[in-house]
Formats: C-alpha cells, sequence, structure tokens
C-alpha cells in the first residue's frame, strides 16, 4: 500500500475515533461511516486497529462494544480480501498460497502431517472463497473455520451409508469445489482427506487446527 494510502487510512482512525467518542456510534461503525464518506467503502474492513478498540475510543456505553466489533476487528487484515488481491497485484490463488505458509509457521522441514495439514488449509481457503462468492460476501478466515466446524458437527448427526460421517461431508465439500470455477487440486485435497483413515485424517486435521487457533477456540479435527 503506498505512503500516500497508509496516510489517509491513519486519519480516517483518528477521525473515527473522535467520532466514536462525541456519538452513539461504536468505533467500528464509525470507520464505516467515515469509509464511506471518502468514497472508500471497501477500506472499512482493514482500516480498524488490530487490537482492541483504544480506550479513549471507546462508544459512552461499554455494552455496545459487543461480539460484533470485537469479531471485525478480528477480521480487521483479511487476506482473502479481492480488493487486496488487486492492490498487491497477486492473484487471489497466489495470496492463498502465501497465508497458508504464514499460517503454518513457516516450517523449514515440514513433516508428511505438516505438508499434507498445509494442503488442506489451502483447499479450504478455496472453498470458503467460492462459498463467498455464491453467498455475496467477502470470504474470511473466521468464517472458514466457523463453516468447516458447522459442517463437522451437522455431519456428526446426519445418517450415513458408509459408516464416515466426516468422510461423507469432506466428499461434498470436494463435489462441491468440483463443480465451482476453483483449481481441480483442491478438490482432489480435500477427496484424498475424505479417503484417509480415521487416525491419519484427524492428524492432518489436526495439523490444520493448529494453524488456524487464533480464528476459533474450539478444535476441529476430528
Amino acid at each position: 500500500m503506498e505512503d500516500n494510502t497508509e496516510k489517509m487510512i491513519a486519519s480516517a482512525r483518528g477521525k473515527a475515533r473522535r467520532m466514536a467518542r462525541k456519538t452513539d456510534l461504536t468505533y467500528q461503525q464509525a470507520l464505516d461511516k467515515v469509509a464511506r464518506d471518502l468514497g472508500r467503502e471497501h477500506w472499512a474492513a482493514y482500516m480498524a486497529d488490530p487490537v482492541p478498540v483504544p480506550r479513549d475510543a471507546e462508544p459512552s456505553s461499554k455494552e455496545r462494544v459487543d461480539a460484533k466489533v470485537a469479531a471485525a476487528l478480528r477480521q480487521s487484515y483479511n487476506i482473502l480480501l479481492s480488493d487486496l488481491a488487486a492492490e498487491t497485484g497477486h492473484s487471489r490463488d497466489e495470496l492463498v498460497e502465501k497465508a497458508a505458509d504464514i499460517l503454518m509457521g513457516g516450517v523449514r522441514l515440514p513433516s508428511y502431517f505438516d505438508e499434507r495439514g498445509r494442503d488442506a488449509l489451502t483447499a479450504f481457503m478455496h472453498w470458503e472463497m467460492a462459498r463467498a462468492d455464491a453467498e455475496g460476501r467477502e470470504p474470511s478466515l473466521p468464517a472458514m473455520v466457523a463453516g468447516i466446524r458447522n459442517g463437522m458437527q451437522e455431519a456428526s448427526r446426519s445418517a450415513t451409508t458408509t459408516g464416515d460421517r466426516l468422510g461423507d461431508w469432506l466428499a461434498a465439500v470436494s463435489g462441491e469445489l468440483a463443480a465451482g470455477h476453483e483449481p481441480h487440486g483442491p478438490s482432489r485435497t480435500i477427496m484424498e482427506l475424505a479417503l484417509m483413515e480415521h487416525k491419519e485424517r484427524s492428524s492432518v486435521l489436526g495439523t490444520m487446527d493448529r494453524a488456524l487457533a487464533a480464528f476459533a477456540p474450539a478444535r476441529m479435527a476430528a
């Protein structure tokens, strides 16, 4: 991002803090309004500070700083945003690869499970982007984690003819990717997960789970 843009964002943050102090708006709502006034609505997602709302920016009623605001701040830097891909000059596929490397901790000598966990993480990022496109929203890692968790929970309660409920759900995810416009690699990766033995699959998902620990408190591996 160019220096001028950084200065404009810093100025917008200061204006939003002052607005939050003087009005009933939350800090995030003030950011949204400032972004709209600037004609930069897409900035609001990453204009928020990547730390809790500063004390001097809190609205008069602390109850208004609710879970929704906290979630918005946690997602303030969203590497899956289409606009971010355009601004950096990278494709979304390239950003997904970079995000996976960062989240996996840049393991220099990856084990088998490190490699498979990274492959699974990359595939699920493509799944989240496909879901977001279909639902008319921006993709995000917290939404991806919630989608995986919810899918696994629903799978645990569903009927099965194979005896492998999680495998059935993963096969369905693979089918969704294959039917969309995503690369064939992610679909194949998820299908390989679906066909793994339970213990091996749990280890792969557990590796991916650790990389996503900052985005969800509950473990996903099953």
